[in-house]
């Protein structure tokens, strides 16, 4: 009896054991809207393009908080506020400041009082709070409830003005954009009249462009305007040149019994920069070599620079150089070779260093050739 029930019983094991597993649910995509409501903004952790995004703005940095973000887009914006006229923007008051589902809505409210405090330092516009526009409003339309938040009609936002005796109203909005390919925090403000809604004043600012994040990483990326002006200049063919003067001592090979010959010289290069980054410069360099008891030649070359080094408001840059040219004395003429490098400190001098060839030649007495050596300082406009 009981091995007649323990055969059954074994079966039935077996068949639930090969039964599958029922599927177990998918994880939550953190980017669906029902992921974004169930976690809080601040318990996200930050994608790898907001980092790389702050490590482009603080080099010397891994990361960089929403808060250091915001304040440099304010600080920009305080700044291009303080060229304006304040005569017709003012009386002021910040109407609203509207941030991104991304964002703290907390921000907004922060953000407005630091940007009134960077107006009242910066600025001659004269201020006004305006609580009510940000205090919930309910009236009735077409028989059905409406709550807003603020003033959201002309004549309503007209009848407030004359009540704060502001002139004119401003609107923000920060947006924080993490897009796959260009990751970025932008602010767009506009100041219009309360009386018409006639617009006034505008202005957008992304992150990497603002005065503070040049100041703390050196970083200047091209800003939109410089790129219409600099396309403009090449569609109308206009150079853009590079000089330097400089001063400094070379080696030169020659077949002397006082061995090699030292001396100073004197230089002057004129160069075109080209390229999509203006990273190229080609052009012509005459030098003058002294050495009043030996030798004086002059040098003439066509000299190719390369720079290096991204653009840096805090540090200098790199150029390397390749240069062809000739030597020309009084009795012979040869030709020669150079290399080496100049770095330009900001913003005028620089430092260089090469090193040359010179084809063996037959100046005065004795050959002039081989390699040779020389140092610079240079002044660059």
């Amino acid at each position: 009896m009981r091995a007649a029930l323990a055969i059954p019983l074994f079966l039935w094991a077996q068949a639930a054991a090969a039964q599958p597993a029922p599927p177990s649910a998918p994880p939550a995509d953190p980017s669906s809207p029902e992921a974004a409501r169930s976690l809080p903004v601040a318990e996200v952790p930050p994608s790898p393009k907001a980092v790389s995004m702050a490590e482009i703005l603080t080099r010397s940095q891994e990361g960089v908080s929403v808060s250091v973000l915001v304040d440099e887009l304010l600080d920009e914006l305080a700044y291009q506020l303080s060229k304006e006229d304040p005569k017709p923007l003012s009386p002021m008051a910040v109407r609203s400041v509207k941030v991104s589902p991304n964002l703290r809505a907390d921000l907004a409210l922060s953000a407005e009082t630091r940007l009134q405090a960077r107006l009242a330092k910066t600025t001659q516009l004269v201020q006004i709070v305006c609580t009510d526009c940000r205090s919930l409003r309910s009236r009735v339309e077409n028989g059905e409830w409406v709550v807003s938040m603020g003033v959201v009609r002309q004549a309503d936002l007209k009848q407030l003005g004359e009540e704060l005796g502001a002139r004119v109203f401003l609107d923000v909005d920060l947006q924080y954009l993490p897009g796959p390919q260009d990751p970025r925090v932008t602010l767009a403000a506009r100041a219009f009249r309360a009386t018409d809604g006639r617009l006034l004043w505008s202005t957008s600012i992304r992150a990497d462009e603002t005065t503070a994040a040049v100041l703390r990483s050196g970083h200047k990326p091209m800003s939109r305007e410089e790129q219409i002006l600099e396309l403009e200049r090449k569609l109308e063919g206009h150079s853009r040149f590079v000089q330097m003067l400089s001063v400094g001592a070379a080696r030169l090979p020659y077949d002397s019994p006082k061995g090699d010959v030292g001396g100073e010289t004197f230089a002057y290069q004129l160069q075109e920069a080209f390229g999509e980054q203006q990273r190229h410069y080609f052009g012509l360099r005459g030098e003058f070599f002294l050495n009043t008891d030996r030798l004086q030649v002059a040098i003439v070359e066509g000299a190719f620079s390369w720079r290096a080094t991204e653009k840096n408001l805090n540090w200098g840059e790199l150029r390397l150089n390749a240069m062809a040219g000739a030597v020309i004395g009084d009795t012979a003429q040869t030709p020669m070779i150079e290399a080496g490098f100049d770095y330009i400190m900001r913003f005028r001098f620089s430092l260089g260093a090469g090193g040359l060839y010179i084809v063996p030649a037959k100046f005065g007495a004795f050959d002039l050739g081989g390699f040779g050596l020389r140092a610079r300082v240079g002044l660059n406009f």
